[in-house]
């Protein structure tokens, strides 16, 4: 079972038998799109099997400029394996938001779509301030651009605070 999958888990593991404590969380939409620097390193292993130690710089523009996630900005790094059309691999974000307050995200990548960009999902496992008591997740895909080294990554989801 990967990582994620794991922390979906025990995520909703935790929501079933948190005792309530009247505090109604506040969910914020945490689409928009991140401006990707990839500093990537790629192994060829054969004609259809590679490697990536993936690392980027990312800057997040969420579509609602009230989001707490608006103008977030920091490095994703991970792996990812592709072998012929099927693509697995995981790793983290270690955004800082705009007030400077640290975010962790863990994201695994789910799959290529029909032009073999990377799409998958992507939790958050919380931070400093008022991001430790954050939860939420959603989908995110990449798209290249026609700048080389340059990416955007689309996200989805929610975020909720107690």
């Amino acid at each position: 079972m990967t990582r994620l999958r794991t922390w979906l888990t025990a995520a909703a593991f935790v929501a079933c038998i948190a005792p309530p404590d009247g505090a109604a969380a506040r969910s914020h939409s945490a689409d928009g799109q991140a401006s990707v620097l990839s500093k990537s390193v790629t192994y060829q292993v054969s004609p259809d099997h590679t490697v990536i130690m993936s690392m980027s710089e990312q800057a997040f523009t969420a579509k609602d400029a009230s989001s707490p996630l608006n103008n977030a900005t920091g490095p994703c790094f991970g792996e990812v394996a592709l072998k012929g059309k099927s693509a697995t691999g995981d790793g983290y974000c270690t955004w800082t938001d705009g007030e400077g307050q640290a975010i962790l995200i863990a994201w695994e990548v789910a799959g290529t779509d029909d032009k073999g960009q990377l799409f998958g999902k992507w939790l958050l496992i919380g931070g400093k301030g008022k991001w430790t008591s954050a939860s939420g997740g959603g989908n995110w895909q990449f798209a290249p651009t026609d700048t080389e080294n340059r990416l955007v990554n689309s996200l989805t989801g929610t975020i909720a605070f107690k």
